[in-house]
């Protein structure tokens, strides 16, 4: 047993007394000063306290993987990420977790870590709701009497970094189209600007003998001033200008289809 005397702490063991007949004759007391000892293992709780505490108040993910890969710990936050209790996931593989099509490469890539190839990694965590979620992996190696038994690590949830820079990287996207599409149309201006320009000969030379070709003339000048438009359109695109609208009537936009496939 253990008593405190003051600030002290003593272990106490009682021993009986035998008479030479082997008989009972009281008993001795032996008390050790365990104080340092006891004060030493208080420490040791409270740290263990204090860490815990630590790892249960964090938002990241606090885990530990066995080198069969399952799970053996995971702090708290992982309901906030995953919406899973941790005694959900404890005793389960690591990869039951991990989005179907990022399982291979963590599979693959585990015993590597193993061997203490730690870089990051990026995983998509799928949540008890089916919710996807991207995760950062970083992990430690675990040992005991200097062999790696496993491997402890944090998860920190970049869902919205990895959103911001899937929406960058479609904008930069669009943006070489509209590059390319800008370049298109002052390349089919130019050669607009000269089937005009051809155009515009043929129809003086033909108003001097009254052609009855100069009405078609006229519908091709007029489709390609059309054609001109939408050039304008796909340079406003390119520039990242805001589209316009214009009231047309429908009777003129009818009679030009109808001209336009007639004369096709």
């Amino acid at each position: 047993m253990e008593w405190q005397i003051g600030k002290h702490w003593f272990q106490v063991t009682v021993d009986p007394i035998l008479d030479t007949r082997g008989r009972y004759a009281g008993v001795v007391h032996i008390m050790t000063d365990i104080t340092e000892h006891k004060q030493a293992k208080e420490a040791l709780q409270a740290s263990e306290a204090k860490f815990r505490n630590l790892v249960e108040s964090i938002n990241e993910v606090i885990y530990e993987i066995d080198k069969r890969g399952q799970i053996t710990y995971i702090s708290p936050a992982i309901e906030f990420i995953g919406g899973y209790k941790p005694q959900e996931i404890i005793g389960r593989p690591f990869s039951n977790f991990i989005h179907q099509e990022d399982q291979s490469r963590f599979i693959e890539r585990f015993p590597k870590i193993l061997s203490g190839h730690l870089k990051s990694n990026g995983y998509r965590f799928v949540a008890k709701s089916g919710k996807i979620h991207w995760v950062r992996a970083s992990s430690i190696l675990v040992y005991e009497e200097d062999s790696v038994i496993g491997i402890r690590g944090v998860l920190v949830d970049i869902t919205e970094s990895k959103q911001l820079q899937m929406q960058l990287q479609q904008l930069q996207k669009m943006e070489s189209i509209g590059m390319m599409a800008g370049g298109i149309a002052h390349d089919f201006n130019n050669l607009l600007y000269i089937i005009l320009g051809n155009i515009s000969i043929v129809e003086d030379d033909l108003l001097q003998n009254d052609h009855k070709a100069i009405r078609n003339l006229k519908q091709a000048e007029k489709a390609c001033l059309g054609a001109k438009e939408l050039t304008k359109t796909l340079i406003t695109f390119s520039r990242g200008g805001a589209p316009f609208k214009v009231t047309a009537s429908i009777d003129e936009l009818v009679k030009d289809a109808v001209i336009s496939a007639f004369i096709q």
